[in-house]
């Protein structure tokens, strides 16, 4: 009667429970773009479609797309080319680096041996060619042939004189020989040598005339010789398609902007832009699948008229141009890869994907900005106004009306939008003359937008970059001022904080904090005041404030942190220098002293709910530091983690998911931390667990989340056996799963009390387990 009872209770439970589930704590989320394209073969059943950093796995059957990448297996970033080898059903991946996959029966097999190997020429996989069992890598420095079915390297094909290393573009074959496009020009070796690896055996092929440079695509179709050659060096040009049959060579045809060449059994697939130009074995003309932007293309093995091509901005594009269809298949991801500044707030993320120059110029970047919310990307749609729009650096939310977002542009001023598909730009003509833009030589350049922060009250706060009133406010009744801050605003100035008691805290490039509380105080805060002299700072990077009221410093040298604001405007008379000391954190590590981070530039710090500090560097990826940041918690990089980059540009959490958004210079990606933001009081309908059910293949931990702060938290078993307790992380608490001996909890109902501050249990919420 007990087992009916439990089974009853999970069925009861199931179908609220067994909604989308969220990502689980410690695990990653990849939110690189999957818009541009680079490569796509067909696999039969699948396709697959590449960019230059990740891969996507196409469902025909049942038309599905599936990301691959580092978190699901993938054992680097920067795909070159695939291809894809039907003896052994196996999908070849060549990267960058020259490093290789083989994606065979959903598993990753890696050949690191280029990779690590010191090799002469450049190391990038340029092309794959399929034949048989074996895969032929072009390469930077020869052909590497790939036994795909033992999963090794064979041997290597150096062309080059006395087989010395030379580029080798890609690699085709004819009835007789294989063919090479070379940076020496077109080469050739009988098929049936034993001995390609000696490059005597590797013939120039004189009867083609044109200069190799003016060559930009080679195939082999119909056992004739194709290939393009430039007519100009622009975007905007006529390229010309040659076929050559060993004795004549013929003008094929003139397409605009051919992006790629490409061959199989059946057709010629000239990429152009902006449409797909199919050629048959007549040489007849077809062109299809219009504005899909093709960089690669290939036809349908299993069925000749549908074709599929990897898009330069729209995904994955396929269709049958006899029915005139078309369609598009794309993971869910913004619409580009960039990140500069990102912003969460209440479970939903803005990142602004623009730039600007190491000297701080406009670069020209497109503006968007992209919303991340209920597990969906959207890019802002007000084409008209962004197409006139550069380089948006930063992005806030209005604390007050989560449907407001403002962002900061460096060429243009200040974007606002209610609905997040129309904008209004503030500029000098709008804003009671109070933002500025930048004149060179009496000539209007830029009005540059950086840093923004919302103050107590609701107004909003902005640095207006290079001019002589650079701090400026848009107040809650729509009216504007500016401020100098007596002057202590010397040179570029680019980002903003505000504390919790209202001072603007502003970073200067000339490596000091500037401080006020315009229109009566203004103060400067020397970085380097500290006694530690061994450990000056020449840069600071950003700057935070944590729950304790602590500005934790993102410098050059590491971090440093101003403890107490006390006697903040106390300042020198003249140098309005403050006597406020920023501290370096030391700790001993075997018996030495250390400062916090010392030969790290730390460019971004966000705080979690549990007041400790997620730290991101330029060049050693992400560090989660202890509240006092005296321990080192986790430290993830490139080598022990899905993370793309180690150069990181910004961090945001999402406080009530405890999500960790990580922009790097390759891309966005996110880490499910185990703590959150606390409520002030813990009601019932708000706290919820996760995952739900925990099913019998998931072994990680069991997350309890929208608690009041840091209560304490008891999870017992339906028969009142107590199997956890422990306090809040901030508004979320983190159980392993495991019972005292060590073993995975049972199947069952389970049951989350909390103690509140009147030390009363509640019944909070319960979750099942399905063993």
């Amino acid at each position: 009667m007990k087992i009916l009872t439990t089974c009853l209770w999970l069925f009861l439970l199931l179908p609220n429970l067994m909604q989308s589930q969220e990502a689980g704590i410690g695990q990653w989320s990849d939110y690189t773009s999957y818009h541009t394209g680079n490569k796509v073969v067909d696999a039969g059943d699948f396709v697959y479609y590449s960019t230059n950093r990740f891969l996507a796995k196409f469902d025909k059957e049942y038309n599905r797309i599936q990301r691959l990448n580092t978190i699901t297996g993938l054992s680097d970033i920067g795909i070159s080319t695939i291809g894809y080898n039907f003896a052994t059903q196996t999908l070849v991946i060549g990267y960058a680096n020259a490093n290789i996959d083989l994606l065979v029966n959903n598993k990753i097999i890696n050949i690191p041996d280029i990779r690590r190997k010191e090799i002469q020429g450049k190391k990038k996989i340029n092309h794959i060619m399929i034949k048989d069992q074996y895969a032929y890598l072009s390469c930077g420095f020869g052909i590497v042939v790939v036994d795909v079915k033992r999963q090794e390297i064979k041997e290597t094909y150096y062309l080059g004189e006395n087989s010395s290393p030379i580029d080798v573009y890609s690699l085709s074959e004819n009835d007789t020989s294989f063919v090479a496009f070379t940076e020496k020009g077109i080469m050739y070796a009988d098929k049936k040598n034993p001995i390609l690896n000696n490059s005597d055996n590797w013939h120039l092929y004189t009867k083609i005339t044109e200069d190799i440079n003016n060559i930009a695509f080679f195939t082999i179709f119909n056992n004739e010789f194709v290939y393009v050659k430039r007519t100009d060096r622009t975007r905007d040009h006529n390229d010309s398609i040659f076929v050559h049959n060993g004795t004549t060579t013929t003008l094929l045809d003139t397409i605009f902007s051919i992006q790629n060449l490409e061959s199989n059994n059946q057709y010629l697939l000239v990429s152009m832009f902006p449409d797909l130009v199919v050629f048959d074995k007549q040489f007849k003309k077809s062109q299809i699948l219009p504005w899909s932007g093709p960089a690669s293309a290939a036809s349908d093995v299993k069925n000749n008229h549908v074709f599929w091509t990897a898009s330069r901005y729209g995904g994955l594009v396929y269709g049958n141009p006899t029915s005139n269809e078309q369609n598009a298949a794309l993971p869910e991801s913004p619409l580009t890869s960039d990140v500069f500044d990102i912003f969460s707030w209440e479970n939903i993320t803005y990142v602004a994907p623009g730039s600007r120059g190491l000297q701080f110029q406009s670069l020209a970047y497109p503006a968007n900005i992209y919303k991340y919310k209920d597990h969906s990307w959207t890019a802002a749609t007000d084409k008209a106004r962004l197409d006139t729009i550069w380089d948006i650096v930063s992005v806030i939310v209005d604390p007050n009306n989560s449907d407001i977002v403002y962002a900061g542009s460096w060429f243009h001023g200040l974007l606002e939008t209610k609905d997040f598909a129309h904008f209004s730009v503030y500029n000098e003509t709008n804003s009671n003359g109070k933002l500025q833009p930048i004149y060179i030589n009496g000539i209007r350049y830029s009005l540059r937008v950086g840093g923004m922060g919302f103050d107590s009250k609701g107004n909003l706060w902005m640095a207006n970059n290079g001019i002589a009133k650079p701090l400026v406010v848009k107040r809650t009744n729509n009216t504007w001022d500016n401020y100098d801050l007596d002057g202590l605003v010397t040179t570029t100035e680019y980002k903003l904080t505000i504390d919790y008691e209202d001072n603007i805290w502003m970073i200067n490039k000339d490596n000091r904090l500037v401080v006020g509380k315009p229109p009566y105080y203004a103060a400067w805060v020397n970085i380097n005041k500290s006694p530690n002299q061994d450990n000056q700072s020449s840069q600071i990077f950003c700057l935070t404030e944590d729950f304790d009221g602590a500005l934790w410093i993102g410098t050059d040298k590491g971090i440093k942190v101003i403890f107490s604001k006390e006697g903040l405007y106390d300042v020198n008379p003249v140098t309005k220098e403050s006597p406020v000391i920023p501290q370096n954190i030391v700790y001993t590590e075997n018996g030495q002293t250390q400062f916090l981070l010392k030969f790290e530039s730390v460019t971004c710090i966000a705080i979690d709910g549990a007041n400790r500090k997620w730290v991101g560097t330029a060049k050693s990826g992400v560090y989660l530091l202890s509240s006092d940041g005296l321990t080192q918690l986790q430290h993830f990089t490139v080598d022990n983690s899905p993370l793309p980059s180690n150069n990181i540009l910004a961090l945001s959490i999402d406080q009530r998911s405890g999500e960790v958004f990580i922009g790097t210079d390759i891309g966005l990606i996110s880490y499910r931390g185990t703590a959150t933001f606390g409520y002030d009081e813990n009601e019932k309908d708000r706290v919820y667990a996760f995952p739900n059910p925990v099913r019998p293949e998931y072994n990680g931990p069991i997350a309890v989340k929208g608690l009041a702060w840091d209560v304490q938290v008891k999870i017992a078993d339906a028969s009142g056996n107590v199997v956890y307790s422990g306090i809040a992380n901030g508004g979320q608490v983190v159980w392993n799963g495991l019972q005292s001996n060590g073993k995975r909890i049972k199947s069952g109902v389970y049951f989350v009390f909390v103690t509140n501050e009147d030390g009363k249990d509640t019944l909070t919420t319960k979750f099942v387990v399905v063993r």
